[in-house]
């Protein structure tokens, strides 16, 4: 039973420890501070445990002390842009989703192919979009079998229908 007066963290502590965001390690990697702290901020509130870069080369210093989950660059950026840090990262087996003002997921070439290639959404970021493409990465849903269905739409007599 819980008392009055027991601090709220005490009560809700083990959903936050044991939320399956928590563990999740993204690492957000956008040239444009304002935009990579309020990408940062939205993504901690919803549970992830991000850390940040300002380009590529300072992403991979920080693949190589922390291995993420996940790498969410921008596409355009000085020094390292994301499509050098996304050939990188795929000699790391770091998974990679990028983003980009400009171009589309076409322009990715063969990194569009790539099994650590999680996804592209374009600049400005809509978030729904952006939690759907993580979401969907660390969620997928299990392809449709045809094999209940099949045997389903057959009748007693081995006909099907």
């Amino acid at each position: 039973m819980i008392q009055a007066g027991t601090p709220i963290c005490m009560v809700t502590g083990d959903f936050f420890l044991n939320h399956p965001k928590r563990s999740r390690k993204l690492l957000l990697v956008e040239d444009d501070a304002s935009i990579r702290q309020a990408l940062a901020e939205f993504l901690r509130l919803e549970g992830y445990d991000v850390a940040t870069a300002i380009d590529g080369e300072d992403a991979i210093g920080q693949v190589l002390l922390q291995l993420p989950d996940l790498v969410i660059s921008d596409v355009l950026m000085p020094v390292c842009d994301g499509l050098q840090l996304a050939r990188r990262l795929c000699n790391l087996t770091v998974p990679f989703l990028l983003m980009s003002g400009f171009g589309s997921e076409g322009d990715m070439g063969s990194l569009r192919d790539h099994p650590l290639f999680v996804g592209f959404t374009l600049k400005p970021i809509q978030i729904e979009r952006l939690l759907m493409e993580i979401e969907t990465y660390f969620n997928p849903r299990p392809a449709l079998s045809t094999g209940g269905l099949s045997e389903a739409m057959t009748n007693d007599s081995g006909v099907r229908w």
